[in-house]
């Protein structure tokens, strides 16, 4: 189940965002049909690996949320996200696993993620304590408790891939219960009307090379 609980690394990635009143929104793309194509690099294998692609597709409820369904089909996850005065949500997940066959893992968190505070402000930290609840088959159920911690550390300039883009830095760790000595560390950068351009782990880093819309 090592990779169900990697859904962690990727929220630090996963900003597809609805459209809101906050200005913050901005920094938060959601049109549907728009994706993003990453350069990606191990580190821990030192070489460039495939690109990976991320799309925003259509709405679909969860739970009684709509949320915005965001897919990355190289990595084999989609993330439900939805927006509110608050910030930006991620209620859950699904990981498509090759074991016996396609196996569907559903994680739902409980309470949902913030993973952006709105305003977006320089400083600003905010703490999440909840569960991720995993299941599969129908009669598999696991749940691990996670903490995640979240920072603004300010607006930086950053190069992505030969260009310099004025970013939001996010920073965020994550605990996870079985794994709680070795806590996953994730670092993003946002740019107006583009999103994510940047996004760093100790173990890998990716970089936007386009950004489209359909």
């Amino acid at each position: 189940m090592k990779k169900t609980i990697f859904v962690l690394a990727a929220l630090f990635f996963s900003f597809s965002f609805a459209a809101g009143d906050d200005e913050s929104a901005r920094y938060c793309p959601m049109d549907k049909g728009g994706h993003w194509t990453y350069s990606f690099f191990s580190k821990k294998e030192g070489r460039t690996k495939d690109d990976i692609t991320c799309r925003i597709g259509k709405n679909e409820m969860l739970g009684n949320v709509l949320c915005s369904v965001y897919d990355i089909p190289s990595r084999s996850m989609t993330f439900y996200d939805y927006m509110d005065a608050a910030g930006l949500h991620v209620k859950g997940a699904k990981v498509r696993l090759l074991i016996f066959g396609l196996l569907n893992i559903d994680v739902l968190f409980k309470p949902d993620v913030l993973i952006l505070k709105f305003p977006i402000t320089t400083g600003d930290t905010w703490r999440y304590k909840g569960t991720a609840s995993a299941r599969t088959m129908a009669f598999i159920n696991i749940d691990t408790k996670i903490t995640a911690d979240f920072t603004i550390k300010g607006v930086e300039a950053v190069d992505v891939n030969g260009k310099t883009f004025t970013a939001y830095h996010l920073a965020a760790v994550a605990s996870r219960g079985w794994n709680a000595e070795k806590p996953v560390t994730g670092d993003g950068w946002i740019v107006e009307d583009i999103g994510l351009v940047k996004g760093e782990t100790s173990n890998s880093r990716m970089e936007l090379k386009t950004y489209e819309k359909d």
